[in-house]
C-alpha cells in the first residue's frame, strides 16, 4: 500500500540526546553508589530507550532493588535529566538533509516520543520543531503513558495525521519502537544510531545513513 505518512520517533532520529541519557543515569546511580556493569548497561538501555520516565523509574528500582518510591526516583531523575537538556540539544547528523529530500506536498508528517512534555518543550523550543511538524508532535503522555513497545502513540498519530495504519512508515532507533510500529500494523525503518543493527532486525528495513530513508520511502516499502 502507498505510503502516505511518516511518523518520526524523537530522540536518536530527530534530537541527538542519548548521551544526555547516559550521563544522567550515570549521575542518577552514582548518587547511590552505584553502576551498570558493562554487559548489564546493554542490557538496560535497551530496556530504557522508549520508555516514559515513570517506566525507566520503576525499571531502575526493580533492577536495583531500590528502597525509594517511584515517584520520589522520577523526580530525582528528572532534575538531573532536565538540567542537561536545558544545556545543549542538537538534531541528529542528517535530519535537516533528510527533511528536505521529503516532499510534504506527498507525505504528512508527525513525531510519536515516549518524552516527558516538559522535556518535550525543551527540543521543541531548541529545535524549532513546528517548523518541521506544525502542532503533529505527539508525547505518551497524550495516550495515558502508554510506552512503547504499546503501539498507542503511533496509532493516536496516525489518527491525528487522518492516515489508516498501513499507510504509515515509522522511523524508529530502538527495538522497543520498532515493536510497537510492528503492532500498530504500520511499516518500519530502523537507523542504528542508537543500537547496533542486530537489535533492529524486526524492521522491514535497517539503515547507518537517514539520509536513506528517502531512498526506500520512495521504494514504497
Amino acid at each position: 500500500m502507498q505510503t502516505k505518512a511518516i511518523i518520526f520517533d524523537l530522540e536518536g532520529v530527530i534530537a541527538d540526546t542519548n548521551h544526555i541519557w547516559d550521563e544522567a543515569d550515570r549521575a542518577f546511580l552514582s548518587q547511590r553508589g552505584l553502576n551498570w556493569s558493562d554487559m548489564s548497561w546493554v542490557e538496560a538501555k535497551a530496556s530504557l530507550n522508549g520508555m516514559s520516565l515513570r517506566d525507566g523509574a520503576s525499571y531502575v528500582k526493580d533492577y536495583f532493588n531500590l528502597p525509594d518510591a517511584v515517584d520520589e526516583l522520577i523526580d530525582e531523575r528528572f532534575q538531573i535529566v532536565q538540567q542537561l537538556f536545558q544545556k545543549t540539544i542538537t538534531f541528529v547528523p542528517g535530519f535537516q538533509e533528510l527533511w528536505r529530500l521529503l516532499p510534504d506536498s506527498k507525505y504528512r508528517m508527525a513525531v510519536a516520543t515516549a518524552l516527558h512534555p516538559e522535556l518535550l518543550t525543551i527540543v521543541q523550543e531548541r529545535l524549532a520543531l513546528p517548523t518541521y511538524f506544525n502542532t503533529h508532535i505527539y508525547s505518551v503522555s497524550e495516550v495515558g503513558w502508554k510506552s512503547k513497545p504499546d503501539p498507542a502513540v503511533f496509532l493516536f498519530a496516525a489518527e491525528k495525521l487522518g492516515v489508516v495504519p498501513s499507510q504509515c512508515v515509522v522511523i524508529e532507533d530502538s527495538p522497543k519502537g520498532i515493536m510497537g510500529a510492528r503492532a500498530a500494523g504500520m511499516k518500519s525503518i530502523g537507523f542504528s544510531g542508537t543500537f547496533e543493527k542486530q537489535h533492529l532486525s524486526a524492521a522491514d528495513v535497517v539503515i547507518d545513513d537517514l539520509l536513506d530513508v528517502a531512498t526506500y520511502i520512495g521504494k514504497e516499502i
